[in-house]
């Protein structure tokens, strides 16, 4: 098992326009966004232990194995597409993902097939993900990237015994197979970019 907790990839991303767009729309309407589509239930109700005090909006997800309605395609990989969350969404997530990459100027294409999930995760103020450890195949089969897009310094990330407050516009992978944790003291919801690549996706460092 990887000894690591968080690495730091890339920093001073461009991650400005999403959180303007985020603060001056407000919150939208179709955060937590349905996964499964024959119960109707959303990823804060099917990871319920975990997710109750966060809200998603899913571009990218695994197939749940149900019916999908028009707008859900599927992208081959056992991966489905949120066609109207990505066609609102990616072009302000877009440079922010080929910020990261070590590939120069990558296509969207070329991303998205290096993509196993990607979504907006919003943590509620006051709230907190209990400790836990991402044990699924999907999450095990890739390495997860946190960006932070709306925080502040009373929001802790915790991965074992290391205890980080991860900063806007700066792209770290969370060792999900150790046991990891976040609280959020302030009074003002916190949303992360968390984007899982496949294991081969290049990164640029800092």
């Amino acid at each position: 098992m990887l000894t690591w907790t968080f690495k730091v990839l890339s920093s001073k991303l461009p991650t400005d326009p999403l959180k303007r767009r985020l603060i001056g729309e407000g919150l939208p309407s179709d955060w937590e966004g349905v996964l499964d589509y024959t119960s109707g239930k959303k990823r804060e109700e099917l990871y319920n232990v975990t997710h109750v005090d966060t809200k998603s909006i899913p571009l990218i997800f695994m197939d749940m194995g149900h019916s999908k309605p028009k707008g859900i395609v599927s992208i081959g990989g056992n991966r489905i597409k949120y066609e109207d969350n990505f066609n609102n969404w990616w072009p302000s997530i877009s440079p922010i993902i080929k910020g990261m990459l070590n590939e120069g100027s990558v296509s969207d294409e070329w991303i998205e097939n290096h993509i196993v999930k990607c979504m907006l995760v919003l943590l509620k103020r006051g709230g907190e993900i209990p400790w836990h450890i991402d044990a699924s195949d999907s999450l095990i089969h890739c390495r997860r990237v946190h960006v932070p897009i709306i925080t502040n310094s009373e929001v802790i990330f915790m991965v074992n015994n290391t205890e980080m407050f991860l900063e806007e516009g700066t792209a770290y992978e969370i060792n999900n197979q150790e046991p990891h944790s976040v609280v959020n003291n302030s009074f003002s919801d916190r949303v992360h970019l968390i984007v899982d690549f496949s294991l081969d996706t290049p990164y640029c460092t800092s």
